[in-house]
C-alpha cells in the first residue's frame, strides 16, 4: 500500500497526539489551555460546547444557502440579509428546540 506513513499518534483509528506531538504555536496553545480548563468546569464547559454547536450549525446552514441559485443571482447587498436572515432562522430553532426538550424533562 503506497501514501503516507503515518506517524504514532496520526492513526486512521482517530488516536489522540502524543503530548511532544502537540502543536507549540502560542495561540494554540492558549486555546487547548482554555479548553482544557472548560472541560474541568462542567457549567461552563457545557455552556461552551451550546455556543460552539450553535456556531457550527449557523456554519452549516449559511453553506447551504451559498450553494442556492437564488444566493448566487442576489446582490451583495440581498446576500448579506439572506445570510443574516438564515443564521437568526438557525438560532431561533435551536433555541427553541432546547427550551422545549427542557421544559418536557424537568
Amino acid at each position: 500500500m503506497s501514501g503516507p506513513s503515518l506517524a504514532p499518534g496520526n492513526s486512521r483509528k482517530g488516536k489522540r497526539k502524543a503530548a511532544e506531538e502537540l502543536s507549540t504555536n502560542p495561540h494554540t496553545v492558549k486555546a487547548r489551555k482554555r479548553r482544557h480548563a472548560l472541560a474541568a468546569d462542567p457549567v461552563h464547559g457545557k455552556i461552551e460546547k451550546a455556543k460552539e454547536a450553535d456556531r457550527h450549525a449557523a456554519f452549516y446552514q449559511k453553506q447551504k444557502l451559498h450553494r442556492t441559485a437564488k444566493f448566487k443571482k442576489a446582490s451583495a447587498r440581498e446576500q448579506r440579509q439572506m445570510i443574516k436572515k438564515v443564521i437568526q432562522a438557525s438560532r431561533e430553532s435551536r433555541y427553541v428546540r432546547t427550551f422545549n426538550s427542557y421544559h418536557l424533562w424537568y
